[in-house]
């Protein structure tokens, strides 16, 4: 598999706004052409006559420079519960959220998009009962998105490993895991893990966890 450098938005984030700064900067001050947009740019949540004139924008920006939007993802601002929110109303909004997200990605040329797999509270965690009901709504949540993202275009889904268990990925051996779980609920694309090789836990009692190394090799997915 062949692979290039890229560079996600996210320290970008808030130091750029309008489409035309932000590839500018990204073309011929950075130098890079292949990028991780970060919702903040193209924020789902507005309204539609706003993401389609940003859409544009963004559009006629990439032409012009030869900047490739690769993937999407959510930045700083989007560290949420998501599909992990004790409530189901907040739980719909962002599967529509997430939904949106995808046409956006889609829209601008990329082929995947991710984010964290859910984020549960301390409460929800720390009760067996409740973080196994809500894992299982998260996996749906997350099968009603790859149903949508494939029909928008997209060929894959990635989650995002973090460093507490709450917020799913913290040591290998729960990423292998939950990618077996994603795996057998046969989604419509194909969810893979980001392979973050800097997120283990620091309280693991096993010390692969936080050697970068042993992450890189615990996930030689490709030859």
């Amino acid at each position: 598999m062949a692979f290039t450098l890229s560079l996600n938005t996210n320290p970008l984030v808030n130091r750029f706004a309008e489409p035309d700064d932000l590839i500018d900067a990204i073309a011929y001050d950075i130098g890079i052409r292949d990028v991780q947009l970060t919702h903040e740019f193209v924020n789902p949540g507005w309204p539609a006559a706003t993401i389609s004139k940003f859409l544009h924008l963004f559009r006629a920006a990439l032409d012009r420079t030869g900047v490739r939007v690769t993937s999407g993802m959510t930045g700083p601002y989007g560290r949420l519960n998501h599909f992990g929110h004790p409530d189901a109303d907040v739980r719909r909004y962002y599967v529509d959220w997430f939904k949106t997200f995808a046409d956006i990605s889609a829209e601008l040329g990329a082929s995947g998009m991710g984010t964290q797999f859910a984020i549960f509270t301390h409460r929800d965690f720390d009760d067996p009962e409740r973080r196994a009901r809500l894992f299982d709504i998260a996996l749906e949540c997350w099968r009603e998105v790859a149903e949508h993202a494939k029909a928008a275009g997209l060929s894959y889904l990635f989650w995002e490993p973090m460093s507490v268990g709450r917020e799913f990925g913290h040591t290998i051996e729960s990423c292998r895991a939950l990618q077996n779980e994603i795996e057998a609920a046969g989604m419509a694309i194909p969810m893979e893990m980001m392979v973050d090789i800097d997120h283990g836990d620091v309280t693991s009692s096993n010390p692969d966890d936080i050697d970068p190394y042993a992450w890189a090799e615990a996930f030689p997915r490709y030859p």
